[in-house]
């Protein structure tokens, strides 16, 4: 085996190590009320105030993929007419796992809690 290979594996089992550590200390912090019984983390309650579908759409980096109404992206789909070629359900998939619905998508899952999925959903599924 190549010093080069081997320098390579090392590497990659030191990055692991590391993952497994961060892993296990944000699991060794977590109390019986962070979980929700169904085994996945429970969602927490934004301490600010609500954010509105279309502050969240900027927000949460949306348009540098997505066009809404004449400006944005074009990475991804324009999201100006969503509402009227998909259901809310289908919408909250996506922005939950985007490859549960098309298995070729290349967008990552968004960074969003469970309240803010919704509020996003609910937006994107009223432009129609």
């Amino acid at each position: 085996m190549s010093t080069l290979s081997t320098q390579r594996i090392r590497r990659l089992g030191l990055f692991a190590s590391l993952g497994l550590v961060v892993v296990l200390a944000v699991e060794a912090n977590r109390t019986p009320d962070d979980w929700n019984g169904t085994g996945a983390p429970a969602a927490k309650t934004i301490a600010t105030e609500p954010i509105h579908g279309r502050t969240m759409f900027a927000a949460k980096g949306c348009r540098s993929c997505h066009r809404m109404d004449e400006s944005g992206g074009i990475m991804g789909p324009d999201l100006s007419h969503v509402g009227a070629r998909l259901p809310y359900e289908t919408i909250e998939r996506i922005l939950a796992e985007p490859r549960s619905v098309n298995p070729y998508a290349v967008m990552p899952a968004p960074a969003l809690l469970p309240p803010e999925r919704v509020e996003l959903a609910r937006f994107l599924a009223g432009l129609s």
